[in-house]
């Protein structure tokens, strides 16, 4: 490192003043610079990705508590696993980061770049530098296993999907963006008989956890996440509010949930799963319509999730039925790595 930033020089790889190393993957433009992020860059970054939101698909969702989170997941290590590019003024250019799941066989990747700083070729330089770091974390996966690095990019994003599809990325599932106008007359919610409402309580942790991952094992593909995992993303972020986590409750037991981060413009549904005998008898309607409600009397003008198109239940069906509607559309990238 000089100065806290990796010299992008010529050759394969590049070696730091504390001996580490990190690949160097083609050139950047002139001027621009690649460094590790620092936990100081937290804000810069927020604004970088607001930036690309609000150009990409009309307003900005990112909010600094979920970034924090996001660095702070397990087996993330900011000094290697992210990027940031510095413009030639010093700004924030681009940012991305790899993550892998506990298995080391399915690594996620994100990446933006600044809309004043596209089409100079930063896009390619993050997408390859994230699948050299991929290809490093992969060999951390159980010997033959076959190893994936995927990422989502707004569908309406060409210049970003083309850059995939030229570096050998497959398209995968799409996913789409469902929004309900709470400003709308919202019906009551209609509980099966023997079935209450209440919201989430210190111990319920792993219940809800173990709910959760049976619900969407029935997805294909899915990736169980481990206790560690989940917490540190659905509870350990600054938008966790428990009056926000709803659960049907039958006999003492849990037979669906509605988990809902507070953010301040919007109500979000991050994670809606009912158990497996009490699916197709309303559960999982009353519990969207109860957030619904809740969000209205919370002043929030919409409500918002994401439906995996690979979701074998007719998910998008059912939100369709309870009022939403397909706002935009992202697609998954993927590509093996080993």
């Amino acid at each position: 490192m000089e100065g806290g930033r990796w010299k992008v020089e010529d050759g394969g790889m590049r070696e730091a003043e504390d001996g580490r190393t990190a690949e160097t993957v083609d050139e950047l433009p002139d001027g621009y610079i690649a460094r590790a992020p620092r936990v100081e860059d937290l804000d810069a970054v927020v604004a970088l990705i607001a930036a690309c939101e609000e150009a990409d698909e009309g307003n900005a969702e990112i909010n600094a508590g979920d970034m924090r989170g996001s660095w702070g997941r397990p087996r993330f290590d900011l000094a290697f696993d992210a990027w940031a590019v510095d413009a030639p003024d010093g700004t924030a250019a681009a940012y991305g980061d790899v993550w892998p799941r506990e298995d080391y066989a399915h690594i996620e990747a994100d990446g933006y770049v600044h809309p004043a700083h596209r089409g100079r070729g930063i896009g390619r330089w993050l997408a390859r530098a994230m699948e050299r770091r991929a290809r490093a974390l992969a060999q951390k996966a159980s010997p033959g296993a076959e190893v994936l690095l995927r990422t989502v990019v707004y569908a309406g994003a060409r210049d970003a999907c083309d850059v995939f599809e030229s570096e050998g990325f497959s398209r995968g599932r799409h996913f789409w963006r469902m929004v309900a106008d709470l400003s709308e007359p919202l019906a009551e919610p209609v509980w099966p008989e023997g079935v209450s409402i209440r919201t989430f309580e210190p111990g319920d942790e792993e219940e809800v956890h173990a709910l959760v991952q049976t619900a969407f094992s029935d997805n294909h593909r899915h990736v169980r996440a481990p206790f560690e995992d989940w917490h540190a993303a659905m509870i350990e972020r600054d938008s966790f509010d428990p009056t926000q986590w709803f659960l049907a409750v039958s006999d003492g037991k849990i037979a669906g949930v509605a988990l809902c981060p507070d953010y301040p413009d919007q109500g979000w549904v991050r994670q809606l799963a009912v158990a497996r005998d009490w699916r197709r008898r309303g559960v999982g309607a009353a519990l969207l319509r109860h957030a619904f409600r809740e969000f209205a009397r919370r002043q929030k003008k919409i409500a918002g999730l994401v439906v995996d198109s690979f979701n074998r239940s007719g998910a998008q069906e059912f939100y369709l039925r309870v009022g939403m509607s397909v706002e935009r559309e992202h697609q998954e990238y993927e590509k093996r790595v080993r």
